[in-house]
């Protein structure tokens, strides 16, 4: 069977007389509207997965039958010499496809909805059938122009009546649509949430909820929700007749607020299962629409000048006053008092947050953050304190792209006043703290209880000193990190299935011993200080040993993971060079500030529960993605984390290619080299649809940027290779993708599997691949001394024997004076990777990134690109 086939069209009979279509003023607006501007999308477009026993060549009679049953779908409108709007008979576009891709074939349905549409010439409906290898997809667009919803409705009816041997016996009569309600002059219920970056493609918000609200109730909480959020006067909503299949039927959105409610798709074919595709919407206009779907919750879509994290929350308020019936009546905001209004005072905000997340008084208005040391993580802490602090509303995607303070002052959106000070924490006293575990530490301790209580979650660094360093000043200055960091002197313990992290006080700490000078290191070794199994009730999580490697003194730290993540372990070694200068001068380091702790965060984080919108997402993200397998196939293995690792070093000129290809697609040196990766993983194991796993900073409230603890969740995100897809596009897939992705970076992995599966799956079940990096690796530096001397220290890379995950690639960016280098460190599974498959791996890996970084070949096809990686 052919790849695609052309349109196959249905033609009036030359003797039958085509039904009267009457012009409503609705689809005269709509016409003009899209002749005045032909990109405008105003189609909605309802999706179906299809599998059984289905008749394709049935499908398509049944396709060429519809809009003979249907009138509204077989006609244009076409304007008269005497300026008068008349529907004409035209032939209805139907389409057949053949691909093995899900990605390709999900591509092809929405080119139906956002493919250029001539009212004049074209009919108001497409639709298109993709085969597939299993079972099949249909894609069915409404253009604004057929009708409505209850041409919808009546399409789906009919569709199903002519396949099922059941067809109406006369053609359906529909009412003309009425207009719907315009908003007051002059007013904008939605201003609070709009934002100055506008998407063209938006992901409909869905958030599950059982409540048995009418549209009614929906519109109340919905606009209560608005005034929570915006302070603004509740604005008028509009409920949209009748019941919808997908919310896209409503589209285009107008500048008001409506409600509908949702049903699910009428589709029943015999001895076909049909499910509904949740595809992306093509948003057009200015307004907010939510939907109320029985038995599955709240759906939202917003216009692409709506700021995606306002809407979510907007949502999210909605169904907790929906949940809980609440009838309070939300104040009105006062005016709020004065705020930055000028591109000046943008810019001058905005430099000083520059400026103190990278610690350099020196970075002017056009220097570039990413030349002076900034990275991902960086940038979201200065995106977050942007919001907290100054009510100041800034994209990531807009960082990377427009990297100065100048140019992104320009993109800024101010949302709210700046906050009158730093929000005021009160340090963890000498009572005991206890607090339950975060969602992200639930989540590893369960991993953790299943491999044993073994050393399979040690963090252990080695540091090599390249000058004298004096032991004991160190240990104060230690010591004045686990004063300063609650979390990192607690204890774990079990009752009754819960599990509690307890602050030691410091007037206790002196009873566990943590911290070992190199006098002392008896017959320990940094090998067997790494092998080391904590007892986290009785023991602290963190040991520091010093030895003599080769005249050389070296400091083993090991850390329990669930104390510690990567993020903190930046603002730890920042905190640490601080104390030691201070001690080294005989002082108590003086703090500015006072991180929130860790403890507060986790019991506010378990009271709350998991995040609804955002498990929603994820969900949706990872609904029928394939499970982990290994990359050659054959066996999952004996199931031992048993295994080795290798390192790929990155040439120099090959680096700096790196970082100009992220540099030129607005990404991170993480994007590029994740998409890297990607590529050589779908290349090897043929995968067009893969889910890779990552960390994610599970930090979402500027108030615990500056905490040490566990807050990285691990996540995953599905990549798809389309036919025709060049390294630069997937580039730009990865960076949306996880950007995208990080406002919601939240939810656990398991949380995830469960809401999918039932009960949570362990990490290699769910992806078989893993990639993180460690940006500007902070185990390289030096500590200032108070005589202006230094002690410089260097990382010393640990041998892994073990790994949980099949593939996991650490990719390491080094910055040591003003040279920077990458390096890739590989672990895997001995049960599933043999020596050669590993070469293998590494040298496909080293040449995808030599073909990434000449700018020559990264514009080319993947397809091209294989060929050049893999001869």
């Amino acid at each position: 069977m052919p790849d695609s086939f052309p349109d196959i069209s249905i033609a009036q009979a030359p003797s039958s007389r085509p039904p009267a279509i009457p012009i409503t003023e609705r689809q005269e607006h709509a016409w003009l509207r899209q002749q005045q501007d032909p990109d405008t999308v105003l189609a909605a477009l309802l999706g179906f997965r299809l599998t059984g026993g289905l008749d394709a060549a049935r499908m398509i009679r049944a396709l060429h039958e519809l809009p003979a049953v249907v009138p509204q779908l077989s006609h244009c409108l076409k304007m008269t010499d005497d300026g008068e709007l008349c529907a004409l008979p035209v032939r209805a576009s139907v389409r057949l496809h053949n691909t093995a891709s899900e990605a390709e074939a999900t591509a092809l349905l929405r080119e139906l909805q956002t493919a250029p549409w001539d009212p004049e010439s074209e009919a108001p409906f497409r639709c298109a059938l993709v085969l597939l290898p299993e079972g099949a997809m249909l894609g069915l667009a409404f253009h604004t122009l057929a009708g409505g919803p209850d041409v919808a409705n009546a399409s789906l009816r009919a569709l199903a009546g002519i396949y099922n041997g059941n067809p109406p016996p006369h053609p359906v009569k529909i009412a003309p649509i009425s207009p719907r309600n315009t908003p007051r002059p002059g007013l904008d219920p939605l201003a609070g949430l709009r934002s100055d970056t506008h998407a063209t493609i938006s992901q409909p918000i869905r958030l599950a909820l059982e409540t048995t609200a009418s549209t009614g109730e929906l519109a109340c909480q919905l606009a209560a929700a608005i005034t929570e959020v915006t302070g603004a006067p509740a604005p008028d909503i509009a409920t949209i007749e009748p019941v919808l299949p997908d919310l896209a039927l409503a589209l285009p959105l107008d500048p008001l607020v409506s409600v509908a409610r949702l049903i699910q798709p009428s589709l029943v074919l015999d001895g076909i299962s049909t499910a509904r595709l949740p595809l992306d919407t093509a948003c057009t206009g200015s307004g907010l629409l939510v939907g109320l779907r029985e038995g599955e919750g709240l759906e939202m879509i917003a216009g692409p000048d709506i700021s995606p994290m306002a809407a979510g929350l907007v949502l999210e308020r909605c169904a907790a006053r929906l949940k809980s019936g609440a009838t309070d009546v939300p104040a009105v905001a006062a005016p709020a008092p004065a705020m930055p209004d000028t591109a000046s005072d943008l810019q001058r905000i905005i430099l000083k947050e520059f400026r103190a997340a990278l610690r350099d008084d020196t970075l002017g208005p056009e220097d570039d953050f990413f030349d002076f040391g900034g990275h991902s993580l960086t940038a979201t802490r200065v995106i977050g304190r942007l919001l907290d602090q100054h009510g100041i509303e800034i994209h990531l995607s807009d960082l990377f792209s427009h990297s100065t303070a100048a140019a992104l002052a320009k993109l800024a959106n101010q949302i709210g006043p700046e906050a009158s000070g730093e929000p005021a924490t009160q340090p963890v006293g000498d009572p005991r703290h206890s607090a339950p575990l975060s969602l992200a530490q639930a989540s590893l301790w369960r991993a953790y209880a299943a491999f044993g209580y073994g050393d399979i979650f040690n963090i252990p660094f080695g540091l090599r000193f390249l000058d004298p360093l004096d032991e004991a000043v160190f240990g104060l200055a230690f010591r004045d990190m686990l004063e300063r960091h609650p979390i990192l002197r607690s204890l774990f313990s079990e009752n009754g299935g819960e599990v509690r992290q307890t602050v030691v006080p410091m007037a206790e700490l002196d009873r566990y011993r943590w911290f070992w000078q190199s006098t002392e290191a008896g017959g320990a070794s940094r090998s067997s200080e790494a092998a080391h199994v904590f007892d986290l009730a009785r023991e602290l999580p963190l040991r520091l040993r010093f030895f003599i490697e080769d005249g050389q003194q070296v400091l083993s730290m090991l850390f329990h993971h669930v104390v510690l993540d990567e993020w903190s372990v930046g603002l730890l070694m920042e905190d640490l060079a601080r104390a030691y200068a201070s001690r080294a001068a005989g002082s108590v380091p003086v703090w500015t500030d006072n991180p929130a702790p860790f403890h507060e965060f986790a019991a506010r984080q378990a009271a709350a529960g998991p995040n609804e919108a955002h498990l929603s997402f994820w969900a949706d993200m990872l609904d029928g993605a394939p499970g982990a397998a290994p990359l050659f196939g054959g066996t999952a293995g004996n199931g031992s984390p048993a295994g080795g690792w290798v390192e790929l070093h990155v040439e120099p000129e090959i680096a700096e290619g790196l970082y100009a290809l992220a540099k030129t697609e607005n990404a991170s040196p993480f994007n590029v080299v994740y998409a890297g990766i990607a590529a050589t993983l779908h290349w090897l194991g043929g995968i067009d649809d893969l889910l890779i796993g990552t960390s994610a900073s599970g930090r979402l409230e500027a108030e615990f940027f500056d905490t040490i603890g566990y807050f990285t969740t691990m996540v995953a995100h599905r990549t798809l290779f389309a036919e025709g897809l060049t390294a630069r596009s997937l580039v730009g897939q990865v960076r949306d993708m996880i950007n995208g992705s990080m406002p919601r970076a939240d939810i656990p992995l398991d949380l995830v599997s469960e809401r999918l599966t039932g009960q949570p799956q362990p990490m290699d079940h769910i992806f078989e691949a893993f990639i993180q990096i460690h940006a500007r690796n902070p185990m390289n530096g030096q500590f200032d001394l108070p005589d202006g001397g230094k002690v410089r220290f260097r990382q010393i890379d640990p041998e892994k024997t073990e790994s949980i995950l099949g593939l996991q690639f650490e990719v390491v960016e080094d910055v040591i004076g003003h040279e920077r280098s990458l390096r890739v460190m590989m672990s895997y599974r001995s049960d599933r990777y043999d020596e050669d498959k590993v070469k293998r791996i590494t040298s496909t890996v080293g040449e995808t990134f030599r073909l990434l970084a000449d700018p020559a070949q990264a514009g080319l096809p993947l397809t091209e690109l294989r060929k050049r990686a893999m001869r």
